[in-house]
C-alpha cells in the first residue's frame, strides 16, 4: 500500500483532484430479505414489509495523483446507508421490526483516461478496498397501551471491488463528473458481541453520481545549471 502513497511523489510532472460527490445506489442484501420474510412467516398476525432495503443516497470523497497524462493512482471514502421496516397495526396495537443499514467503505483507486476531446474526457476506474458495516435491529410490539422493545447491535467486514466509468468536464482548475458503476461484495457475516452469526451484509448493486473536482497542478520546477 505504500508504494500507491509515495508512488506520486517519485514521479514528475503531476497534478493532484480532489472530488466530492454523492449518488444513488442500489444493494443486493438477499440474506437480510430473507430474514424479514422469516420473521413475517412467524408472526401469528398479518404483516407487511414497508421497505425492503431500497436504493439510496451515497456521499464519497476522492482523491487522486495524476501520473503523465492518462494514469491516477488514489483513495476513496464511501457512505452508504439503507434499511428496512416489517410493520403490521390495527386499532389493538402496532408492531415493527427495522433494520438501519450504515457502511464505511475504503479503498483504492487507478483509473485511465480512455478519450479525450478538448475539455472533455472518458474515464475507466477500478476501485478495492473493505467496507465497514453497522447494523442496528429495534423490534416493538404494543398492544392495549402494554409496549415491548428490544434494540441490538451488529457490525460486519467485507471487500468489496468497484468497476466504473465516468465523464469529466473541467474549467481551469475546476470539473465536473458524472459516473456510473457496479459494486462485487465478497459480503461479509454480522458479529454480535463478538460472535459471528449467520446474518450476511451484502452491499453488490448498481451506482450512479456526481461529483465536483478541484484539480491542483503539481509540477516540479526545472533548475537551470
Amino acid at each position: 500500500m505504500l508504494i500507491f502513497i509515495f508512488l506520486p511523489c517519485m514521479l514528475p510532472a503531476q497534478k493532484f483532484e480532489i472530488a466530492a460527490g454523492m449518488g444513488y445506489g442500489t444493494c443486493s442484501m438477499s440474506d437480510l430479505k430473507t430474514l424479514n420474510a422469516d420473521i413475517m412467516m412467524r408472526l401469528p398476525f398479518e404483516s407487511e414489509v414497508v421497505d425492503d432495503f431500497p436504493a439510496w443516497f451515497f456521499y464519497r470523497l476522492s482523491f487522486a495523483a495524476m501520473i503523465g497524462k492518462k494514469i491516477s493512482l488514489g483513495g476513496l471514502y464511501t457512505h452508504s446507508s439503507s434499511g428496512s421496516r416489517v410493520s403490521s397495526a390495527d386499532y389493538s396495537g402496532e408492531y415493527y421490526f427495522d433494520t438501519r443499514l450504515a457502511s464505511n467503505s475504503v479503498g483504492l483507486q487507478f483509473g485511465v483516461k480512455a478519450f479525450q476531446y478538448g475539455n472533455f474526457d472518458v474515464r475507466l476506474k477500478v476501485v478495492a478496498g473493505t467496507i465497514l458495516t453497522h447494523a442496528g435491529f429495534h423490534e416493538n410490539l404494543e398492544v392495549h397501551g402494554s409496549r415491548l422493545s428490544d434494540e441490538y447491535t451488529m457490525n460486519s467486514l467485507s471487500f468489496y471491488f468497484d468497476p466504473e466509468i465516468g465523464v469529466h468536464y473541467r474549467f481551469g482548475i475546476l470539473g465536473v463528473a458524472v459516473f456510473g458503476g457496479y459494486r462485487v461484495d465478497t459480503k461479509g457475516h454480522l458479529n454480535y458481541n463478538g460472535q459471528k452469526t449467520n446474518l450476511i451484509t451484502d452491499w453488490s448493486g448498481f451506482n450512479a453520481g456526481a461529483e465536483l473536482v478541484v484539480m491542483i497542478p503539481f509540477v516540479k520546477e526545472k533548475h537551470k545549471d
